[in-house]
């Protein structure tokens, strides 16, 4: 009878625990999506240099059309585009998740860089969030490494092969030419 009074006293004296709030910078300052927004690449890749011209388009249920067949959407964990977050909290440096597209591809996420400057190419912003998704193929990895800019967007993916000694091989290259 001692011990049922102690838990219920207990119990009643428990006081309420705040949520966690995640900790790191905002997804959506990495990427706000804006409707009509008119965005322009430049991609390299062994087929040689072509432009891609993409525009942001409003959706019903906070979904935004990204180009063809792509769409995006911001809500409490990150930014999602229907199969996997490309940006996810906590936004800090080591942080990591995974993806499941299909069956038999498992995509390893992990954040490099958060508000760090970014590399001279990418001058269209002071700082920069990367990203890097891994990707098992064979007896290679394929990496594909997303560059935000702060208040901007996406600037830049990034996919290479890599070799089981580590060596990088660039597959493509997309850079943001122009901004809108």
């Amino acid at each position: 009878m001692r011990v049922l009074f102690i838990l219920c006293l207990g119990a009643c004296t428990t006081a309420p625990v705040a949520p966690k709030v995640a900790a790191g910078a905002d997804p959506l300052a990495y990427w706000p999506l804006k409707d009509g927004q008119r965005l322009s690449f430049d991609v390299h890749s062994a087929g040689g240099k072509s432009e891609r011209k993409v525009r942001v388009k409003k959706r019903k249920n906070s979904w935004f059309q990204v180009g063809r067949g792509q769409r995006l959407r911001h809500d409490g964990d990150g930014l999602f585009d229907g199969e996997r977050y490309l940006i996810r909290r906590p936004l800090v440096v080591g942080a990591s998740w995974h993806a499941i597209p299909r069956p038999g591809v498992i995509e390893r996420f992990k954040v490099v860089r958060v508000d760090a400057t970014c590399p001279p190419e990418l001058a269209k912003a002071k700082l920069c969030l990367a990203i890097e998704a891994r990707q098992n193929m064979g007896d290679q990895v394929l990496l594909t490494r997303w560059w935000y800019g702060k208040n901007i967007g996406l600037l830049q993916v990034e996919v290479f092969m890599q070799s089981k000694d580590g060596r990088l091989r660039r597959q493509s290259l997309l850079r943001r030419s122009g901004a809108s």
